[in-house]
């Protein structure tokens, strides 16, 4: 499955292949597609190149410069599933990047005064939220109770400059800094009568159903969530239907194979990016494996028509509860169901070390739980082992039930190949870095 829906896409891969070939990563990379690249479209060539990993990101495309071309700029991905990737801009890029947003910026509706948007400083996972052609940014922070209650009088505050609006209407930042902001508000008594948000935009990270649910419910907004890679600039906008991914146009997405490098039409699968010419000028980023599973989707779980055949993303592969047998790999448990199913309480959270006092509640980190799974004369069973909290709440039975709503793991259950066992251990350890 490749997200192929023309204009931009449709014009800009060629070159991007093209621009891409010329790196000596990629000329030994693509070695033995060399010969019929010529004579493929762009779209099969695509599909029959071999996939980029990390390893290659971090290790071998070092910045490919023309006679002129001046670096003005560094980027880099947050190295929490593997080694840091410095990315490098030139002038050229930035010049050609610019005029690419200017475009996409003038073919927003005119008229009327232009949106404020606050929007959480954030360099870890390197993009910003939701883009709003138009808006005007106001930058906010969450580091300390002094700078978070600087961010409050500049969402209270009325402005008076000609052609922009008088309140701030939007908030966007990473999942972690719009909630512990939010936990202030809450833990402080602060209304959201106070304010004049409209929407919510999230980035970086897996919000969970009951965080989603519980931003919503403080907000009384749309608290609209979007995917991305630190490795690429842009995002995929995620549907609250159905998690349709539609992803900004510079970049190509596919679904690959969990076993192969082969794509793939319907199931899970692997999720692979292109970010497209002009981005990536120096350091082109083609067919890269994110380390996330998407699962297409069909008529039965899209929202509606024109969502089928689309990807939403289900969680990160090493996380993931992954079988192999009889020759077929099932994604039993996928990391966000995992997550949401002991997103609850009477679940221990690990220790979040923020600076700000006025928070009493530690919900922002991540549920103490792990998986592992072993397997008995041809049944596998899934242990799930989380750590419980102090609230004496019995959650296993939800937990499990949650567990089993994963169609594969029901599937299997039933058929008497899958037991899952969940168990409450005080001795859980804390989860890794990036567990969905």
């Amino acid at each position: 499955m490749t997200t192929r829906s023309g204009g931009f896409r449709d014009r800009q891969l060629g070159p991007t292949l093209a621009h891409a070939a010329r790196h000596p990563f990629y000329r030994e990379h693509w070695a033995r597609h060399r010969d019929t690249s010529g004579a493929l479209d762009p779209w099969e060539l695509l599909a029959a190149l071999p996939p980029t990993e990390k390893r290659h990101l971090s290790e071998d495309i070092s910045p490919m410069l023309d006679d002129g071309d001046e670096i003005v700029g560094v980027g880099f991905s947050s190295g929490s599933t593997g080694s840091a990737m410095t990315r490098y801009f030139t002038a050229r890029e930035r010049t050609l990047v610019g005029a690419f947003a200017q475009a996409a910026a003038g073919a927003a509706p005119a008229g009327g005064p232009r949106p404020l948007r606050l929007d959480f400083l954030s360099t870890w996972h390197g993009v910003g939220g939701a883009d709003t052609s138009g808006a005007v940014l106001v930058p906010g922070t969450v580091v300390d109770d002094e700078h978070a209650e600087r961010t409050v009088h500049m969402l209270r505050r009325r402005f008076t400059a000609p052609g922009v609006a008088s309140r701030v209407s939007m908030l966007s930042g990473g999942v972690v800094g719009v909630h512990a902001f939010t936990r202030y508000l809450v833990d402080n008594g602060i209304p959201v009568s106070d304010f004049a948000i409209g929407v919510v935009g999230l980035f970086g990270g897996y919000p969970g159903r009951s965080r989603l649910a519980w931003l919503g419910e403080y907000w009384r907004c749309p608290v609209l969530d979007s995917f991305s890679v630190s490795e690429c600039r842009g995002k995929a906008l995620v549907c609250p239907h159905c998690g349709y991914l539609e992803f900004d146009p510079q970049l190509v997405a596919q679904a690959v194979a969990l076993d192969s490098p082969e794509l793939v039409t319907a199931g899970t699968a692997r999720l692979a990016v292109t970010e497209l010419y002009p981005f990536g000028i120096a350091q082109p980023v083609v067919k890269y494996l994110t380390g996330d599973l998407v699962e297409v989707l069909e008529d039965t779980s899209a929202c509606h028509p024109g969502h089928v055949g689309g990807l939403r993303r289900i969680g990160r592969v090493e996380t993931s509860v992954v079988a192999s047998v009889d020759g077929t790999t099932t994604v039993l448990v996928p990391s966000q169901v995992l997550y949401d199913a002991f997103d609850r309480p009477g679940v221990c959270r690990a220790d979040f070390r923020s600076t700000l006092s006025g928070v009493t509640v530690n919900d922002l980190a991540q549920p103490h739980v792990h998986a592992s799974l072993s397997e008995t004369e041809g049944v596998l069973r899934l242990q799930c082992r989380y750590r419980p909290d102090d609230s004496g709440i019995d959650c296993a039975g939800e937990a499990l039930a949650a567990l089993r709503s994963w169609p594969a793991a029901r599937a299997w259950a039933d058929r008497g190949r899958l037991v899952i066992d969940v168990v409450a251990d005080p001795a859980t350890a804390p989860p890794r870095a990036k567990f969905a």
